[in-house]
């Protein structure tokens, strides 16, 4: 769970429009990230079954913020990051973390392979795969 996390929380920490903001900022909201995802997702965890779950382990960014990433938000002294992030949701699951952006009214689906177990690796947030 822990490596899922932190390349959840890696991926949007990277993904973040930084114009006025510290990196001391950026480094709280990641910290801040990792650790109410961990929380969040504690008893909520099942790598004989992946898929069971994931729906509750969905961070998603739309109209509104996820509330994970609102707490670490609030705690970095972010005031504006539903702003600073595109609009999409992830999926963090047992071996792997994917993210899809929300695309209204465009036939272009961005998606991106943030985390795999069996690659053992975590994608840059500029970098499309799938």
């Amino acid at each position: 769970m822990k490596e899922e996390v932190l390349a959840a929380a890696r991926w949007w920490a990277d993904s973040c429009h930084r114009r006025g903001l510290s990196e001391r900022q950026i480094q709280i909201f990641r910290f801040e990230l990792e650790q109410c995802l961990l929380q969040r997702y504690e008893g909520h965890w099942h790598p004989n079954s992946a898929a069971r779950g994931s729906a509750y382990r969905a961070i998603i960014h739309d109209a509104k913020l996820d509330p994970s990433l609102e707490i670490a938000a609030l705690a970095a002294g972010i005031s504006d990051l539903n702003l600073r992030l595109p609009r999409s949701i992830m999926w963090i699951n047992p071996g792997e973390v994917r993210w899809l952006q929300l695309a209204f009214g465009d036939a272009t689906e961005q998606k991106l392979t943030v985390y795999s177990e069996s690659g053992k690796g975590v994608a840059c947030a500029t970098e499309w795969i799938f």
